[in-house]
């Protein structure tokens, strides 16, 4: 691995698909409770978790950000806004089709009344999973009409999200589960403009990761020990350290790597997806959780994520058939 100075050549930032990857790995943790046989080393994984979704956010808007930002005109800034809210539409529709039966059985098991219904569609979207684009779609409308007041919208996004997760939520009032602050959009603005500040703020490279890496030490050990207010300095701090840190990986690798990275590119998107529907119906159609060997969540995580990635395989070969093109929609 090396760091290249390329002026005139597009730079291709390898250290992200990776990162996004990882990140993808630790969503399908989450949602498997890796670990939740073993109290104590799953309280310090839930810790480890919880950096995924935020991290995602920004790695999401990094680049969508640049191209944002470095428009000259109006016109030319809602071109790239309209391009990318479409492509995330596409998306969205895809695997609202292909989530429907999930859907159907978790979702409107908890409707109770119209308020909730009208609650869901505005701000959660009723499909596992598809909070996050909705959440996304929503944000990077705000990073374009606010594009020219970056800063400031951070720091009004930074206190919203630290009001809503010390629980101050009366917008949601009235509201069963799982209309949680966590599955809305702004409660991850703040975490779009992380990837938008790096995408304008060169010199936020320029941060000391050694000196992130003990501050971040620091705060997962206060976390650890059950100081509730640790985890909203955790999930602030993480993505800038993350990006920051992967950001510096702009490298060639060889050649019979690169696909890898290319790999790892595509797969995280469906990955995400579709270990909701592999997770689903380990859990309810097979029942799988009633025999004892699959009750174990290190069986579970492995047989979702082995599930992910032959389907994921599979997706991506006969994407390029004529016939089945419709599924580079998938991601």
């Amino acid at each position: 691995m090396h760091y290249i100075n390329m002026k005139n050549k597009k730079k291709i930032y390898y250290g992200l698909d990776f990162l996004k990857f990882l990140m993808a790995l630790l969503i399908i943790a989450t949602h498997s409770q890796l670990l939740v046989e073993y109290n104590n080393i799953y309280h310090a994984a839930t810790i480890i978790y919880s950096l995924a979704v935020p991290t995602f956010f920004s790695i999401s808007t990094y680049f969508y950000a640049k191209k944002l930002l470095s428009t000259q005109t109006q016109y030319d800034a809602w071109k790239i806004c309209k391009k990318d809210i479409c492509r995330l539409l596409l998306l969205e529709c895809f695997w609202l089709v292909i989530d429907l039966p999930m859907t159907w059985d978790i979702f409107f098991s908890h409707i109770t009344n119209w308020k909730e219904c009208v609650a869901a569609f505005l701000f959660v979207f009723p499909v596992r999973g598809l909070w996050f684009i909705n959440a996304l779609i929503i944000n990077k409308i705000i990073l374009y009409l606010f594009r020219n007041h970056l800063k400031s919208l951070s720091i009004i996004s930074l206190i919203v999200f630290i009001l809503f997760s010390l629980g101050y939520t009366p917008l949601l009032n009235g509201f069963s589960h799982p209309y949680h602050p966590y599955f809305n959009f702004y409660f991850h603005t703040f975490f779009c403009c992380i990837g938008a500040l790096f995408a304008k703020y060169q010199r936020l490279l320029s941060f000391r990761i050694d000196i992130l890496a003990i501050f971040l030490i620091v705060i997962f050990l206060w976390h650890l020990y059950n100081y509730d207010y640790a985890v909203i300095a955790w999930r602030i701090i993480c993505p800038f350290f993350f990006m920051s840190t992967f950001l510096r990986i702009c490298y060639t690798p060889k050649e019979t790597i690169k696909p890898l990275f290319l790999y790892m590119r595509k797969v995280s998107i469906l990955f995400y997806f579709l270990h909701f529907n592999f997770l689903w119906l380990y859990n309810n159609i097979l029942n799988l959780n009633d025999i004892s060997i699959f009750s174990f969540s290190i069986i579970r995580y492995v047989v979702i994520l082995v599930c992910c990635f032959f389907t994921s395989i599979v997706i991506l070969k006969i994407e390029k058939i004529k016939f089945f093109s419709f599924l580079k929609y998938s991601h």
